[in-house]
């Protein structure tokens, strides 16, 4: 069962702050006419869109073009069969153009709601004022140590595309990758981020490149 949902927030956003608010609490958009809108939305809205899949929050970020800025959201206390919705299979929806959108965005909608700041964890934020566009040799190396002597991942296909990720080519073509190895590498994300939530170096470094490497995979599938 799924227990985290995520959002690419807005610069004016802070949700581990301010938490998450819908455009316009008292609004009355229906579930098909804010998905169906999407990001082309014009109306305030009573509802947040989120994704189970993260893969997903940077795809539209990259898409419009606002930074990429992914936060976890916890299902607990705040959430309730009034106000979270799962429509990831469209399943609740009647347009097909909703019902299609939600699938391919694996949508949720909490509705009506503020998802307090507690229930709102960082994931990435290329607007940190860290340089995380070229990464060093060493943190490349120590993800290849991290994946083949820690996670025993087969690196021989991510290796030489983590290489890619971690090389200073932000104007040359971009590695050719595709979609589906982006969200090979967010289910890598999500293994190493709990080892460097201990503490271990390496998964740290492997973060770094994993990260990079997915942006770049997106920013690459966008432009081809």
């Amino acid at each position: 069962m799924t227990n985290k949902i995520y959002r690419n927030c807005r610069p004016d956003q802070d949700p581990l702050q301010e938490g998450l608010f819908p455009s316009d609490i008292n609004a009355d958009i229906s579930f098909d006419a804010h998905i169906g809108m999407g990001s082309r939305m014009t109306h305030p809205s009573q509802h947040i869109s989120l994704t189970a899949e993260p893969y997903v929050a940077v795809k539209y970020a990259v898409k419009i073009g606002n930074p990429i800025r992914i936060f976890a959201v916890s299902i607990d206390e705040w959430a309730t069969a009034e106000n979270l919705h799962d429509f990831s299979e469209g399943k609740g929806l009647k347009g097909a153009m909703a019902i299609n959108f939600a699938k391919a965005s694996k949508e949720w909608l909490a509705s009506a709601v503020h998802i307090p700041a507690n229930s709102c964890a960082y994931v990435y934020d290329e607007m940190s004022g860290d340089d995380r566009n070229v990464l060093a040799k060493d943190s490349y190396q120590a993800a290849v140590i991290y994946f083949s002597q820690k996670r025993k991942v087969d690196v021989n296909r991510i290796g030489a595309y983590l290489k890619e990720a971690t090389a200073d080519k932000r104007e040359q073509d971009m590695v050719e990758e595709s979609s589906a190895s982006a969200k090979i590498l967010f289910d890598l994300l999500a293994q190493a981020s709990a080892d460097a939530a201990t503490g271990d170096v390496f998964a740290v470094h492997a973060v770094k490149c994993i990260v990079y490497a997915i942006i770049k995979s997106v920013r690459f599938v966008k432009n081809s």
